[in-house]
Formats: structure tokens, C-alpha cells, sequence
């Protein structure tokens, strides 16, 4: 009986190490071998955005093929949209927070893996070379073409993906997340942070059978990842220097978005006078998908 548990346990492990390999080299081959078709043709320009499009179309066509192949069970709560955004501020909210905590410990133990982080991105950051159509393509691609892409793959193929393998909603919730926060993995924060976007995301997917809130949760999560760029150019207005980005950028990011999640959260609470113990008993009824 006990060698029978230790096995089940075992090729349970080597599921959920393959599935999370076989993720991270398919994005990695995937858009290698697309950044090196444009590269020899000479256009480097929109390769972002055309990557993101092809990626939408593809995953897409799979994701439809699945649904029509296999029925999937879903909770479909009847909850309104509003409480469901409350949901979403709250997770974000904390990921925030946790996000905050565990940067700030990885850069005072100034780990390698971070100096190689911090290096990279003092490498890849270009300060005012970017012209209103390259910014506002930017825009686009971050806040809604790769949410659309990343939650059609991670969420509606990979959770149905892992449903149709026999996982409990809670088993591919988790293992979905955390191949979302393996492919995002820059940082331990970053890991977790990106597990957590993913956990709220898969949720509410399971939760809803919708997955407009997904890519709703995530866009959202990518416009507060904006929030230091527009602080630099409307409340400094100048550019500031290179090491007082890399210094200070995750901090202020996380901040801001903090104080606006916090705001807006306040004024859910006063536009719609709900109490909070109503929205305890809303998140209370969404978390229950998992149990």
C-alpha cells in the first residue's frame, strides 16, 4: 500500500515537472524561432506585436478544437461583475504587498540571480527613444494582446488541458499558476508575484467559466506595471537618471499601484454601499470552487 502511494506521489511529480518543462520550452522555442524570422528579414520593429497576434490566432484555434473535443464542468456563480473586480483588487492588492516584501529582502541579500536581473534590465532599458506609435504599440500589446494570448494558453487550454487529465479544480488551478509564474520567473518576487496573477486568474476562470475576467485581471495587472512610467513622465517630467530607475522603479511601481488599488477599492465601497462583510461572504463563495 505504501509503494503504491510512493508511486502515485512519484508520477504525480513527474506530471507536474513535465507539464511546467514543456510550457517554458514552448514559449522559449516558440518565439525564438519567430524573433529569428523577422530578424532576417529586417524588422525588428513590431515584433512584439505581431508575436503577440500570431500567438492569439494560434492559441486560439487549439483552445476552440479542445472545447469542441472535450465538456468541461464549471462553476458559473452567479455573482455580480462588480464583486468580482472587488476580487480581483483584493488579489492583486496583496500579491502587491507580498511582491514588496520578498524584492525588497532579495535586494538587501543582493542574491546573484538578481545582480544578473538588475544588469539585464540596465542593458535592455532605453531612456526617450521610443517615438507615439512605438509607445502606443506598447500599450496595446501589454495591456491586451498578450493578456488575451497568455490567459487563451495558461487558463482556457491549460486548466481544460489538465481537467481532461483527471486534476481536481484545485490541482490545475495551482499547477497552471505556477507554470505562469515559471515562464515569468526573472526574480523569486517576480515567481511569486506572476504565481499568484496566475492563481486569481485561474480562479476566477474555473469559478466563472468566463474567461473575459481572466484577461480582464490580467490587463489590469499589466496597466498597474505601467504606473512608474507615467509617474516618470507626468510628475517628473524630466527623465531621471539611469540609477535612480534601477534603484528605486520596483518600490515606487508597487506603491503607486497599492495606493490605487486602495482607491478604488474605497470607492466600490462608497458608490455601491456594500459593507466589507458582504464581500467576505462573495470571495468566501468564489474560493470554494477549489475546496
Amino acid at each position: 500500500m505504501c509503494n503504491r502511494n510512493m508511486n502515485k506521489i512519484f508520477k504525480n511529480i513527474i506530471f507536474c515537472s513535465a507539464y511546467c518543462l514543456a510550457n517554458w520550452l514552448i514559449f522559449i522555442i516558440v518565439f525564438n524561432i519567430f524573433f529569428l524570422i523577422f530578424k532576417r528579414v529586417g524588422n525588428n520593429i513590431h515584433i512584439n506585436l505581431l508575436a503577440s497576434i500570431l500567438f492569439i490566432i494560434v492559441t486560439y484555434i487549439f483552445s476552440r478544437y479542445q472545447i469542441k473535443s472535450k465538456e468541461f464542468d464549471f462553476e458559473n456563480l452567479k455573482i455580480k461583475t462588480i464583486d468580482i473586480y472587488v476580487f480581483v483588487l483584493v488579489g492583486i492588492l496583496l500579491a502587491t504587498i507580498l511582491f514588496l516584501l520578498i524584492y525588497n529582502i532579495e535586494k538587501q541579500f543582493n542574491f546573484f540571480y538578481f545582480e544578473k536581473y538588475l544588469k539585464n534590465f540596465s542593458q535592455n532599458l532605453q531612456v526617450n527613444d521610443l517615438n507615439k506609435i512605438s509607445q502606443l504599440e506598447i500599450i496595446i500589446t501589454s495591456i491586451i494582446l498578450v493578456p488575451i494570448g497568455e490567459e487563451l494558453y495558461f487558463r482556457k487550454l491549460g486548466i481544460n488541458f489538465l481537467k481532461s487529465k483527471g486534476l481536481e479544480n484545485k490541482y490545475a488551478i495551482l499547477l497552471s499558476a505556477f507554470s505562469f509564474g515559471l515562464f515569468h520567473f526573472r526574480t523569486i518576487s517576480a515567481l511569486i508575484y506572476s504565481f499568484f496573477i496566475g492563481f486569481i486568474t485561474g480562479l476566477l476562470y474555473v469559478a466563472t467559466g468566463k474567461l473575459r475576467y481572466s484577461i480582464f485581471t490580467h490587463g489590469l495587472n499589466n496597466l498597474l506595471a505601467m504606473s512608474s512610467a507615467l509617474y516618470y513622465n507626468f510628475i517628473l517630467k524630466d527623465t531621471p537618471d539611469i540609477n535612480f530607475i534601477m534603484k528605486y522603479n520596483d518600490n515606487i511601481t508597487a506603491i503607486i499601484n497599492i495606493f490605487i488599488i486602495l482607491f478604488l477599492l474605497l470607492f466600490i465601497r462608497v458608490f455601491y454601499k456594500r459593507k466589507i462583510g458582504f464581500y467576505k461572504e462573495k470571495i468566501i463563495e468564489i474560493y470554494k470552487v477549489i475546496s
